[in-house]
């Protein structure tokens, strides 16, 4: 069952998380061009994209995933993957996915 607190979770301690993960592996946000995140619902992707400081609608391949799809868990990041392979080549990714007890898991790609 999704909690109702899982947007106000992300937004009270995603960034400082992110950061920890960001700072650990010598990267920093601003060097992505591109996420691919976790689709938790709409009020998630909007706590998302306020703690990555991108606009809103920003996350649109989280977003459709999300409408066509619904929320499968964590591993609905790879939904999101999947619609964004195009650009994974060409573009800096930072994947970010949810799990349980409010844990987070990111991945950097690289382009080629």
């Amino acid at each position: 069952r999704f909690a109702q607190s899982i947007p106000t979770l992300v937004a009270a301690d995603f960034r400082n998380i992110l950061d920890s993960f960001l700072k650990k592996n010598d990267l920093k946000l601003k060097d992505f061009e591109a996420f691919a995140c976790h689709p938790g619902g709409a009020k998630v992707l909007d706590a998302l994209e306020d703690a990555l400081e991108i606009q809103r609608g920003d996350l649109a391949d989280s977003r459709s995933v999300l409408q066509d799809f619904g929320n499968m868990s964590a591993v609905t990041v790879m939904f999101v993957l999947e619609r964004m392979k195009k650009a994974l080549p060409t573009q800096k990714t930072l994947a970010t996915a949810l799990g349980p007890g409010f844990s987070c898991a990111f991945l950097a790609f690289e382009p080629a």
